[in-house]
């Protein structure tokens, strides 16, 4: 059984061919429907095939294998040329000096430089001249051919190789092998998967193997390197139907004269196997991580494409009108990413739902307040039909100019607070000096209308832990607008000769203002009641329809959108009686530019 015949029968070829239709189809319907998930799989299986790619280009690891069986036909070489040297020698002696005119033979073409010895004889031998030495008979070397044979067939089916004998005039003497292959059959090997093992490739870098008829050693480069220069030398080509052969060829020496060469081919079978070995393991390796790399993919989408899309559904479910019925799948329980989206979009969504129900109720509460002033205007107008009286009619169209300025009023807060979102989501914070601020404003109430006709006096209370420059983050005209709103609440509040504190301190990283003034206070239970839109507490004696009950309520919603806290409380004295109304600023203070 070949070798290719053996490697189609192992485990990871009949495990891919069962289980390879059934797991495409898998693959094919569960990450069909999402892209994120078939970029999660590229990913994870770019290391493996990059490690199946690897395989096929092997460069380093085959050219040591390559190298270790040119040294094993080294080996073989050198065994086979000492028992040719042992036992297929002959020797004859031949006259040194050549006939006048005739050139030397090509017999001593391949004489070894060395044939005789520097130091076997001295000139003191025979004389200074050295003539003698020069005219003595020499002892040539020959191979013989029939010996030769016989050791060469033996010794080559021993290690399964074809050895060829030339001898020193380049004549082929023996060969091991007389099929006209250039291997023995068991050195071939299966070409049916040549494309596999790379030989295709190899097929177009080797020169192509060639053996004449009647062939010599100059047909072979190598061997005539070997008698020529008396090394070893070696050489790869390539023969359809065999793959690659390996010709090593090795000078014969014997008593320092080179007698002959042999040639050793010998197939690739063994770099083939340990690359098929090699190449099998990392296929294994291959699949294991193909297989772990799948589950693992898997795992990814179930735990990240599978929620991302049940989020994305549940968003797109509610935009197309699913409403509060469509609810956004909670994963906060995950501790991750995901889960923090999906918190986000919770919180979005109840945001989103308040604020829907706010402006539902914002609309009902205009309607109502805006349907008084005119209720009024149609009553006073539909009265003033009817009656004659001068005084009367007068009376009647002063309610109507009081209910006109109420709605004009009414409708510019309405306007400011329904922008107000707008204009704190798009603008950009900048740094502004609350110093600088509250002593602007409190030295123009001082040098106002009521702080000359009803004596109240306006102090900003600077606290020693608060640096003069301190700096908050956010928009100087609606700080302004905070700042106005509160401390106009404290006039309307506050008696005559009454005084207005403005007080700054710091607290941890935030600063803390307090507008305190000296009227009847709050009514309890009332604390939180003040910052609803539309709501009026006014003094007692104070003209009706000079508040819309929005500046309050603006105020929060500008202090929220600056990231601080506003409420009110009451000042009480030693005996715990109400002194005065408290509304208290938090904002967080910009250090870094303080």
């Amino acid at each position: 059984m070949s070798l290719v015949a053996n490697i189609r029968k192992s485990f990871v070829f009949e495990s891919l061919s069962k289980a390879g239709g059934a797991f495409c189809s898998f693959l094919k319907s569960f990450f069909v429907r999402s892209p994120l998930a078939w970029r999660l799989l590229m990913v994870n299986l770019l290391a493996p095939v990059l490690l199946v790619a690897g395989m096929f280009y092997m460069d380093h690891y085959q050219k040591g294998l390559i190298e270790g069986e040119i040294k094993f036909l080294k080996v073989q070489a050198e065994l086979i040329s000492v028992a040719v040297g042992e036992g297929a020698v002959t020797s004859e002696f031949i006259s040194s000096l050549l006939p006048t005119g005739q050139d030397r033979s090509e017999e001593e073409v391949f004489f070894h430089p060395r044939a005789f010895r520097e130091d076997f004889l001295t000139d003191g031998d025979f004389g200074r001249s050295g003539d003698l030495l020069s005219r003595a008979p020499r002892e040539v070397f020959r191979l013989d051919a029939f010996p030769a044979r016989h050791i060469l067939r033996r010794l080559a089916s021993l290690n399964n190789v074809r050895v060829r004998l030339f001898d020193h005039n380049g004549v082929l003497t023996a060969d091991s092998l007389q099929t006209g292959s250039a291997l023995p059959d068991g050195a071939k090997k299966d070409t049916a998967d040549f494309f596999w093992w790379g030989d295709f490739f190899a097929s177009k870098k080797l020169p192509a193997y060639d053996e004449p008829k009647n062939q010599t050693a100059f047909d072979y480069e190598e061997v005539g390197t070997a008698l020529g220069d008396g090394v070893f030398s070696y050489k790869i080509r390539y023969k359809e139907g065999e793959g690659q052969i390996l010709s090593a060829a090795l000078p014969i020496i014997y008593n320092d004269q080179i007698i002959g060469a042999l040639l050793v081919n010998g197939g690739m079978e063994n770099v083939i196997r340990n690359l098929v070995a090699f190449r099998l393991a990392v296929l294994r390796l291959f699949t294991v991580a193909f297989v772990v790399t799948i589950l693992l993919s898997f795992f990814m989408v179930r735990t990240i494409v599978t929620p991302l899309n049940k989020l994305s559904s549940a968003a797109v479910n509610i935009r197309v009108g699913g409403g509060r019925r469509q609810v956004i799948p909670d994963e906060t329980g995950r501790k991750d990413e995901i889960g923090d989206l999906s918190g986000a979009l919770i919180k979005m969504t109840d945001a989103l739902w308040e604020r829907l129900d706010a402006t539902e109720r914002f609309a009902a509460d205009v309607a109502h307040e805006i349907k008084n002033p005119l209720s009024s205007m149609r009553s006073a107008v539909e009265t003033l039909d009817m009656i004659s009286d001068p005084e009367k009619k007068q009376r009647l169209m002063k309610i109507i100019r009081e209910d006109i300025l109420r709605l004009d009023r009414l409708i510019t807060d309405i306007s400011n607070l329904s922008r107000l979102d707008a204009e704190l989501s798009r603008e950009e914070f900048e740094p502004v000096e609350i110093h600088s601020l509250l002593s602007s404003m409190t030295e123009v109430y001082n040098l106002g209308k009521d702080a000359q006709e009803r004596g109240l006096r306006f102090v900003l209370d600077w606290g020693k832990s608060m640096p003069e420059k301190a700096v908050v983050q956010g928009m100087e005209t609606r700080l302004a607008q905070v700042f106005y709103n509160l401390i106009g609440n404290a006039i309307s509040f506050s008696p005559d000769n009454g005084t207005i504190r403005v007080s700054a301190r710091k607290k941890d990283h935030n600063v803390v203002l307090e507008f305190d003034d000296e009227g009847s206070g709050i009514p309890p239970g009332d604390e939180e009641k003040l910052f609803r839109r539309f709501y009026c507490e006014r003094p007692t004696g104070e003209q009706f329809g000079h508040h819309s009950g929005l500046g309050l309520s603006i105020s929060e919603k500008i202090v929220t959108g600056l990231g601080g806290v506003i409420y009110a409380t009451n000042r009480k004295d030693g005996d715990g009686k109400i002194c005065g109304a408290r509304f208290v600023v938090i904002l967080p203070l910009n250090e870094r530019k303080a």
